[in-house]
């Protein structure tokens, strides 16, 4: 989680914003964002979207959520690695 910012006016162009400078400053995402669908019909707006990266070797998934309203924004990123193992 990240420490609120001043927004750009649209929730969409927050997201973007943000999937610029943290994700890509993060790891390297190998797509776009595959976006989720939003319904924002009150004064908070959330977009999220997620793509596969590769760092170090270790391939995993990148996921931001953005939060925007009242002239703020907040970003979450969550760095997912799909190979788990269970070891006893």
């Amino acid at each position: 989680m990240f420490k609120s910012i001043p927004d750009l006016g649209d929730a969409n162009a927050n997201f973007n914003a943000a999937w610029q400078t943290i994700v890509k400053d993060a790891v390297n995402v190998s797509t776009a964002p595959q976006m989720q669908p939003s319904d924002n019909p009150e004064d908070w707006k959330v977009e999220m979207g997620s793509a596969p990266f590769e760092k170090d070797g270790a391939k995993g998934v990148a996921v931001l959520v953005t939060i925007s309203g009242y002239g703020k924004m907040v970003n979450v990123l969550v760095l997912t690695n799909p190979k788990h193992t269970n070891k006893p």
